[in-house]
């Protein structure tokens, strides 16, 4: 199939995809532009389901776990349900509650997380300044900026450094100004720059990532006007392999699977 961003120039727009056969996960080629190729074959494995670090690995994840649950007064009501399953309420420390069952265990996950790295919790449509709203029936966190992401695609350290710490806000006026968002994610730094008034350019060559910003955008129609969106990498001409997908790092030094 043959995809066509924007009018202005077809040729620099086009967007071709092709699927393979015969094999688990068929081979994939999508052509840009120029002759630029993306191409997507086997999955990496699953670094979660086999051993990745051995005995001290796991302690050390262990230890991690212990010391973000002290963003809930009662860690072992996440804990229970995993093992257990059945319903708990998830009390946060910020006085936050949450019913938790196997539907929503990893969203609750990731709602603790996003505690411990500083985001104080509340539930959607009670708007109290600085907190975070989130929507349980959408499976919707609103940042206290108003700004909304589907919270299964999303990683609470990323929206941390960006929401909580102002990492990636540059020290002048975006007001304005055109931002090239080279490495776009899922749409949190070009969704924060819009919110700043700048008109942002986000390049994002990982499908699954992609697909997410995309969503992300939807459920932010003020500011998606602003973003122009592309499924594309930033650089010179030439290939470059990485890692693409949600199991292990995705980057230059994670190879393996996607050619850019």
């Amino acid at each position: 199939k043959e995809f066509l961003f924007g009018d202005e120039d077809p040729d620099a727009n086009r967007f071709t995809f092709e699927a393979g056969s015969g094999e688990r996960t068929p081979p994939r080629v999508i052509t840009v532009g120029a002759g630029i190729e993306l191409t997507t074959a086997e999955p990496a494995p699953d670094l979660a389901s086999g051993n990745p670090g051995g005995f001290w690995d796991r302690i050390r994840r262990i230890g991690r776990a212990i010391e973000i649950s002290r963003a809930v007064q009662n860690p072992g009501a996440l804990a229970s349900v995993y093992l257990l399953g059945g319903h708990k309420i998830l009390r946060f420390a910020n006085g936050f509650e949450l019913v938790v069952g196997k539907d929503n265990w990893r969203a609750a996950e990731r709602l603790v997380r996003l505690a411990y790295y500083g985001a104080e919790l509340t539930a959607g449509g009670t708007e109290i300044p600085l907190h975070w709203q989130y929507f349980a029936e959408s499976g919707i966190i609103a940042t206290p900026e108003g700004i909304c992401f589907r919270l299964s695609d999303s990683e609470p350290f990323i929206l941390a450094e960006t929401f909580i710490y102002n990492v990636h806000i540059p020290p002048c006026d975006l007001d304005g100004k055109v931002v090239v968002d080279a490495g776009a994610f899922t749409g949190d730094t070009a969704l924060n720059f819009a919110y700043q008034g700048a008109e942002v350019y986000a390049f994002e060559p990982d499908p699954t990532n992609y697909r997410a910003l995309l969503a992300n955008l939807r459920l932010n129609p003020k500011l998606a006007p602003r973003i122009h969106a592309f499924p594309f990498a930033v650089g010179t001409d030439g290939h470059i392999e990485f890692h693409a997908g949600l199991q292990g790092g995705s980057g230059v030094y994670s190879k393996g699977g996607t050619c850019v």
